[in-house]
């Protein structure tokens, strides 16, 4: 190759590499004898000496066969193709001495094309209207002192001056053209002399400051209107930036309007103005509105604040990961039912973090591709039902993948309650049932003398009974789960009298004490449900005392709480700690050989009852010594 400053184009050889990055030179047999460094990187295999179509098609113009077809087409528009990439470069060519140089750039219509070719922005000049007028007028007096040159020597070669006079021509019309576009633009330019002056501006800056250009001309740029409500300490920022000569961004808040949130804000973008020997020679600014987006990036911090705050109050674990299936977010939901903490998942990946879940579960069952149930023994037993979700953008590209825990341990165990209850229930159910089948078909069958069918019948009459009480119970429990407390009727009532009305009921079936205070002790409760709640706790202790034991039934109240407690102590065949643990599962009962009568509802009830009302029941029993029921009830305030 040759080298540097070996080629007379007028230009210095730097100059000619920032101005014309891409170049290349040939010589008279078409052979590529210099190539500038930017043209290298998109042409690596070029060597000395190669044929100008060993790597170029000629797209514009055409039928260009040798060097006297170059030299007399300098006026046009060329257009290169490289063979082996297919990229595209267009400019023009200039002929001088022995040598012609293409003076020409890339093609390009997009940033992803820079990056398929491997360039980048600092390989290109600096395209804008003031440096493309300030190259139109220095190729001008390149172009004119050597049509001079030419001229003195060689007085037959006018046809060349006229030819580079035609190109120069072509190029102010481009640069006219340029300029009219920029003045036609929505977005504000201007052009500052070194000292921040105003040397040009185009129509949308002079809308944007409000300002006529003949007023703009010769303004300092930071003294203008749209800079008043900046404070001195930014515009010193401005003045220190602006004097390091380098291209920098800002943004500002131009008021308008009374209140001091109307106006709109502004991207200013400067850029350094640096003529051909490398002199600054002040700035062009470029002002963008940018309160749309500053809106909408406003909108967006508060919405992706609201959604953390979603999430981190959110009782179901979260956990993010992006499309490489790193992770990026993990929610404090995710540690409380894992038992993980934020340092064990330190930048795990989406595979190590499910082989760390499945070393936690102690079972998984998969339901299908997405939604997996795992069973978790720490911090404590669990079931979580884990969802994975892959999340995509509008085009169907993937961006990341969500699992989603939820614990589903209290859904679990109610299913599993459900399902006990409809068995035990069918099973409680048959019992009176086939009771009451099996005597009626005797009678229906067999003839028996009329104590003996008083008998049966009697026993049928029990079995309904019993069957009946038990529908009714259920109905209550279902009623009270359905409605809560809107199934009581509240009212001011005195307890000592309900006490007393339900232990009157009762003295007849049973020996019992009472001991009641002497004062009021106002509940605000239903009455008929805590007689029937003092009722059912009463018939256990008839029921599984034998006859003639005492029953005692005390109500005191305790003044820290202002709860009332109402003991019933009986001294009946008691119970083991795990059937004492069992009492409040419904049809469950102590006594199994059947000779005891019950549904084994009622301390169901009575436990749905009190906790209603905002109480609760404790009891304790001793197996052969008896069993002693506490219910608590809170107090009226003032009413003790």
């Amino acid at each position: 190759m040759q080298e540097r400053g070996q080629f007379d184009t007028g230009l210095h050889s730097n100059d000619l590499e920032r101005l014309f990055p891409f170049h290349a030179s040939i010589d008279k047999k078409m052979h590529l004898v210099h190539y500038a460094p930017a043209l290298l990187k998109i042409l690596p295999s070029a060597r000395e000496g190669d044929s100008l179509t060993l790597h170029f098609d000629i797209l514009a113009p055409t039928n260009i066969r040798d060097w006297q077809d170059i030299w007399q087409r300098t006026d046009a528009l060329w257009i290169f193709q490289i063979k082996h990439n297919g990229l595209k470069l267009r400019g023009q060519i200039f002929s001088k001495g022995k040598f012609i140089h293409l003076l020409v750039t890339p093609w390009l219509n997009d940033l992803a094309e820079l990056s398929r070719y491997g360039l980048n922005l600092s390989d290109f000049p600096i395209h804008d209207p003031i440096h493309d007028l300030l190259l139109l007028k220095q190729a001008e007096k390149i172009a004119l002192d050597d049509a001079r040159k030419i001229n003195q020597e060689l007085l037959h070669e006018r046809a060349l001056l006229k030819e580079l006079n035609q190109k120069l021509e072509l190029r102010e019309k481009h640069a006219k053209e340029l300029a009219e576009i920029i003045s036609k633009s929505n977005s504000g330019v201007c052009i500052m002399r070194t000292d921040g002056c105003i040397t040009w501006a185009n129509t949308a800056f002079e809308r944007q400051t409000g300002m006529q250009l003949d007023r703009l001309i010769g303004q300092d740029l930071l003294e203008l209107p749209i800079f008043k409500h900046e404070s001195p300490i930014k515009r010193q920022q401005l003045q220190a930036q602006m004097a390091e000569q380098a291209a920098f961004d800002v943004e500002i808040f131009v008021h308008k309007g009374p209140q001091e949130s109307h106006g709109e804000w502004y991207e200013i973008n400067f850029q350094p103005l640096i003529d051909s020997p490398g002199q600054f020679k002040g700035y062009l600014a470029f002002f963008r509105n940018i309160t749309e987006k500053k809106a909408a990036t406003m909108e967006l911090s508060r919405l992706s604040a609201d959604l953390g705050s979603i999430f981190e109050l959110c009782p179901d674990g979260l956990i993010a990961f992006d499309r490489n299936h790193q992770l990026t977010y993990a929610n404090p939901a995710l540690f409380t039912l894992t038992g993980l903490t934020a340092e064990e998942i330190r930048n795990l990946s989406m595979d190590k973090f499910d082989d760390i879940i499945s070393k936690l579960s102690l079972e998984a069952s998969h339901h299908d591709d997405e939604t997996t149930t795992l069973v978790f023994s720490h911090p404590q037993t669990t079931i979580i039902k884990r969802t994975t979700r892959r999340t995509e953008d509008e085009h169907g590209n993937m961006l990341g993948t969500i699992q989603y825990f939820r614990d589903i341990t209290h859904e679990y165990e109610m299913e599993q309650m459900k399902s006990d209850f409809l068995s035990m229930a069918a099973h409680e159910l048959r019992t009176p049932m086939s009771s009451i089948h099996g005597f009626i078909e005797l009678l229906l069958k067999r003839e028996f003398p009329p104590e003996q069918q008083k008998e049966i019948i009697s026993t049928v009459y029990r079995q309904t009974n019993r069957l009946t009480d038990m529908l009714n119970d259920l109905l209550d429990l279902a009623r009270i789960e359905t409605k809560g407390a809107n199934a009581l009727v509240r009212a001011e009532h005195n307890l000592v009298d309900i006490v007393r009305q339900v232990t009157e009921e009762f003295s007849a079936q049973m020996r019992i004490e009472t001991t009641l205070p002497n004062h009021v002790v106002q509940v605000l409760a239903d009455r008929d449900k805590l007689i029937r709640s003092i009722g059912n706790v009463l018939s256990n202790a008839r029921k599984y005392s034998k006859p003639g034991r005492l029953v005692t039934v005390e109500l005191s109240t305790s003044e820290p709480n202002l709860n009332a407690r109402i003991r019933i102590l009986d001294q009946g065949i008691g119970m083991t700690p795990a059937q004492t643990a069992k009492l409040f599962t419904r049809f469950y009962r102590a006594d199994t050989s059947g000779q005891t009568p019950g549904t084994g509802l009622g301390l169901c009830l009575v436990k749905e009852i009190i906790e209603l009302h905002g109480g609760k029941v404790e009891i304790r029993s001793e197996f052969g010594k008896g069993t002693s029921v506490d219910i608590f009830l809170p107090v009226s305030e003032d009413k003790q």
